[in-house]
């Protein structure tokens, strides 16, 4: 099966929509997940994992929101 390819919005409203369902307001902003995005070549399943590695990094560190 053949998928259509993200148009440009489809990366931020997929961590968007991560962010909204696994973490309080104000712990991950908006510039946050547009620099994840902005990692060239990756993919959407990587941007997911690096949001969760970001949010893991920050509860280990004992930060109540991710840090740039």
């Amino acid at each position: 099966m053949d998928f259509d390819p993200y148009n440009a919005d489809a990366p931020f409203d997929i961590l968007d929509a991560r962010r909204a369902v696994a973490l309080q307001r104000g712990v991950v902003d908006d510039s946050q997940l547009e620099r994840i995005i902005a990692e060239p070549g990756e993919s959407a399943r990587f941007d997911v994992q690096a949001l969760r590695s970001a949010v893991d990094i920050g509860i280990e560190r004992g930060h109540t929101t991710v840090q740039s």
